[in-house]
């Protein structure tokens, strides 16, 4: 789900290609920071949270600071996780048109009414599919590249949809490796660490589902060391936004 907002927002019209928005649909409501700490360049990145209507306070309030940093100061944000894969298949798609390239098989597998695949293509035909877009890709395009590799993943955790303990470890490790992917994206922008926002049991340095399976703050503490480490959150007072399972509602609770 990763597209980047840019920085400053002019009054001319932008280019096609800086439309392209970081967006993510996790519930994510912690946070944790990797990357070095040496830097006093940081790259942000926020996952969203849908319970939290703070998000958007949040969201307006870097679109403001934006709006007058200097050129190349501007907040990004990315989401990193591969549950959702609809706003990946639309950016692919338009990265695949705008590199001049056959989008036919790419169109034949989507369901325009259901936003998601048509029931009739195996994931096995989808991987295939999807794997011989991006060899088409232009190798510059690392966003685009990244875009297919979400969807190719999120295909992969779909495969693991009966084994619990198999989905949610496969997840943490392709969460680890994206938020890697992310890091490294920053780096090029000269920029050495990155926030993360996440839930607290994924973004723990020391947790673990098995002897065999990390989750994705330990993964990240394995790869970058003393560079990694998480922050946790009280309060005293607060109120926040719980969803009532009986239509889908939204209540407010204050403790």
């Amino acid at each position: 789900l990763m597209r980047e907002k840019e920085g400053r927002r002019g009054k001319n019209k932008r280019k096609k290609r800086s439309k392209r928005l970081y967006k993510s649909t996790t519930n994510s409501v912690l946070c944790g920071v990797c990357g070095g700490i040496k830097k006093k360049h940081i790259g942000l990145i926020i996952v969203i949270s849908l319970l939290f209507i703070a998000a958007e306070d949040l969201i307006s309030w870097m679109r403001s600071y934006n709006e007058t940093a200097p050129k190349g100061e501007g907040l990004r944000f990315y989401g990193f996780d591969m549950q959702r894969y609809a706003n990946n298949y639309r950016y692919l798609l338009e990265a695949v048109q705008e590199a001049g390239l056959d989008t036919s098989e790419l169109e034949a597998v989507w369901d325009e009414d259901k936003d998601s695949y048509k029931q009739e293509y195996s994931s096995k035909e989808l991987k295939k599919i999807i794997k011989g877009v991006r060899e088409q890709l232009p190798a510059q395009d690392a966003q685009a590249l990244h875009f297919a590799d979400i969807m190719i993943q999120n295909l992969e955790i779909s495969g693991e949809a009966n084994d619990n303990a198999g989905y949610i470890s496969l997840r943490d490790r392709l969460m680890a490796e994206n938020a890697m992917w992310v890091l490294d994206q920053e780096k090029v922008r000269g920029n050495d660490c990155i926030f993360i926002a996440e839930h607290n049991g994924h973004i723990e340095q020391n947790g673990s589902y098995d002897k065999d399976n990390k989750v994705m703050g330990a993964l990240l503490a394995d790869e970058l060391g003393d560079a990694y480490f998480a922050i946790g959150t009280d309060f005293y007072k607060t109120s926040c936004n719980l969803p009532k399972i009986i239509r889908r509602r939204f209540i407010s609770f204050s403790v």
